[in-house]
């Protein structure tokens, strides 16, 4: 579930957070706690590693430290390499 909150007038954004935020909540406790990585933002490497699950996230980590140690890809949901 991903509830989608659209308004015209900047002055709304507070309600318009709030209830975005209050349904994410309301709705929590039927989730799964999975995350779809096309709507998270900037949210930091826990949502991302939540989203991946720690087991794939590891077997990635291993894949980028051998094809891009540099992290030359990262303009995406970054995997470290680890």
């Amino acid at each position: 579930m991903h509830p989608f909150g659209l308004w015209e007038n900047a002055a709304d954004d507070e309600r318009g957070r709030a209830w975005a935020r209050g349904i994410r909540a309301d709705m929590r406790r039927w989730s799964t706690g999975d995350v779809y990585l096309n709507f998270i933002g900037d949210e930091g490497e826990q949502r991302i590693l939540s989203a991946f699950g720690a087991d794939n996230y590891r077997r990635l980590a291993a894949v980028k430290r051998r094809y891009d140690p540099d992290n030359v890809f990262h303009r995406n949901h970054n995997i470290k390499p680890a």
